[in-house]
């Protein structure tokens, strides 16, 4: 919100980088919405896939729940259902309110688990 400093997305995913670097797994999330936003540095999606992993190992909710609709979208990994089924899964497990729905659209439709 550049509240007391001047706002800066560069300044902002240096830091972030510098944190997610040393395997802070809210750093390596917030960064990986920069890159896949395209706020402060180019977008890619890759990256951005390869940072939610990181965070997502680590057991961070919000990052498996990224992660899973990147494998959902096919962007920046190949497409899975099954892969975002799992990380939906997983995020739902605690108790992540908007993977559980995801999660039940999925068994509703029958993608990326068994029928």
């Amino acid at each position: 919100k550049g509240e007391g400093v001047a706002q800066s997305h560069e300044e902002a995913a240096r830091l972030f980088g510098l944190a997610a670097e040393q395997g802070f797994a809210p750093a390596q999330d917030r960064l990986a919405g920069m890159y896949y936003k395209d706020e402060g540095m180019a977008q890619s999606n890759e990256e951005a896939a390869r940072l939610y992993g990181l965070a997502a190992k680590q057991g961070d909710a919000w990052a498996q729940f990224n992660l899973a609709g990147m494998y959902y979208k096919g962007e920046g990994v190949a497409q899975s259902h099954e892969e975002a089924a799992r990380l939906f899964g997983l995020a739902a497990e605690q108790g992540d309110a908007w993977a559980q729905f995801n999660l039940a659209g999925m068994y509703y439709k029958g993608e990326g688990v068994a029928q």
